[in-house]
């Protein structure tokens, strides 16, 4: 499948560090390619996240070059990029994500670099993406008379709480109008008290978009 980008939209597979070896020495040799130089040709690898650079330079110092497996965005590899990315997307968690690839020895970010893409990139986006269509649907919705259905749920159950999103739906159209995260510090550590705050601000606020 032919990409513009080349890297992002096109498909992937899974190939060993060894036959991807094997493909390097078949296309530049195991010697040095100049006359009168027999001398070997080692190859070496390293792992940046899920992106692998490989090395060969004759013994000599005659010869030598570079190939990496994927393409870089912002100085960032591609595949770095996409399954931090994927990770979020899916919904699904870090420390899983990363025993599976391990289990399976496939390279993969470690952690200080995948939070470091959710910071600089990944939210960032979705924060982008959210207020775009956010101000869609409120104009979408202007002069009309809205039956507004509102909820609460916590990161956890129970007293313990650290978190709370207020969601508000509009009934007619199941299109979520405005979110509210309300940390527990914001209402004095009482956790029951955060779906109330996140309620009485959601309602500000969103009234406000709409005057």
């Amino acid at each position: 499948m032919d990409t513009a980008d080349g890297s992002v939209n096109d498909y992937k597979c899974i190939v060993s560090v060894t036959k991807l070896m094997e493909l390097l020495r078949c296309v530049h040799s195991e010697q040095c390619s100049l006359p009168k130089c027999s001398s070997p040709l080692p190859y070496d690898h390293t792992a940046i996240g899920t992106a692998v650079i490989f090395k060969w330079t004759c013994t000599a110092g005659h010869v030598g070059g570079t190939w990496h497996t994927q393409e870089r965005f912002c100085n960032i590899f591609s595949g770095n990029l996409q399954f931090s990315s994927a990770v979020t997307f899916s919904g699904k968690n870090f420390v899983k994500i990363q025993v599976f690839f391990r289990v399976c020895k496939i390279f993969y970010v470690g952690r200080s670099t995948f939070h470091r893409i959710q910071r600089s990139y990944v939210y960032p986006a979705v924060q982008t993406a959210w207020q775009n269509m956010q101000k869609s649907h409120l104009q979408s919705l202007e002069g009309k008379n809205l039956i507004v259905a509102g909820d609460g749920r916590t990161d956890s159950p129970g007293h313990s709480a650290q978190y709370c999103t207020y969601s508000f739906m509009d009934t007619d159209t199941s299109k979520i109008l405005h979110l509210e995260v309300v940390d527990v510090r914001e209402v004095r550590g009482k956790s029951p008290n955060m779906e109330k705050l996140g309620f009485e601000r959601g309602m500000d606020r969103l009234t406000k978009k709409q005057m």
